[in-house]
């Protein structure tokens, strides 16, 4: 009886300990997912901080929907018998990227290294095109526009494809249709900057323009070695 008793009563501590276990590891079990949301959540911030000088090169990408067509039209636009449209001109980006695609794709370069050459790209063409404007004549051949074309295309291809990927590998699971949505959201704030300054009409001339949003690229590419750097120094000590 006594051994029996010493059982029954070994059964019953061993139920009273086992409520207390289960809700001990609950308890855990919610405070590991609510720091592992808060990293993740450290990590979505540094994210859309790294986005922001992206902005400035979409903001440099949409104008050539007006500033390089207006170009274009002052321009001589005969080619043999056809007379060349400056939107025509300006839909030679498609077929660049297709075209640059593929030799891009074979270039290594680190997500820093990418980013900045798109937007130091952006800014070439930008000067390229304020040359442009200061040395044509009406009878300046609007093909002369095509390398200015070629380095935003280029600038679009290594700091859209790098930026993009790297941004998806670094996000958390849960939020990487997040990140594809803010970087989006961008190239939105990119227009609405674009529509604001355009309102705005300060700029003299087109020259003063273009080189104004060529020093933008400059100024962006300085901002984001700053904020990049920022964010290794702090993934790789374990901050993140």
């Amino acid at each position: 009886n006594s051994v029996d008793d010493t059982k029954s009563e070994n059964l019953f501590q061993i139920q009273e300990k086992e409520p207390s276990n289960n809700l001990l590891g609950v308890l855990q079990s919610k405070e590991e997912k609510a720091a592992k949301f808060r990293q993740d959540l450290r990590i979505m911030l540094y994210l859309v901080t790294l986005f922001i000088p992206t902005i400035f090169f979409w903001t440099i990408y949409e104008q050539q929907d007006s500033s390089w067509v207006l170009q274009g039209g002052n321009m001589y636009k005969k080619l043999w018998n056809y007379e060349i449209d400056p939107l025509q001109i300006q839909t030679s980006n498609c077929a660049l990227i297709i075209l640059m695609v593929p030799i891009t794709s074979m270039i290594k370069l680190s997500t820093l290294m990418s980013i900045l050459l798109g937007l130091c790209l952006a800014a070439c063409s930008f000067f390229t095109s304020a040359i442009l404007e200061t040395v044509r004549t009406k009878t300046t051949h609007i093909l002369w526009q095509i390398p200015q074309y070629i380095f935003i295309t280029l600038g679009e291809v290594f700091l859209s494809m790098n930026g993009l990927e790297f941004a998806s590998e670094l996000a958390p699971e849960k939020f990487k249709c997040f990140v594809v949505a803010i970087w989006l959201m961008m190239v939105s704030f990119g227009s609405l900057i674009v529509a604001f300054i355009s309102g705005l009409k300060i700029f003299e001339s087109q020259v003063v323009e273009y080189i104004f949003y060529a020093l933008t690229a400059i100024a962006a590419s300085i901002l984001f070695i700053f904020i990049f750097k920022n964010f290794e120094k702090k993934r790789t000590s374990g901050k993140l």
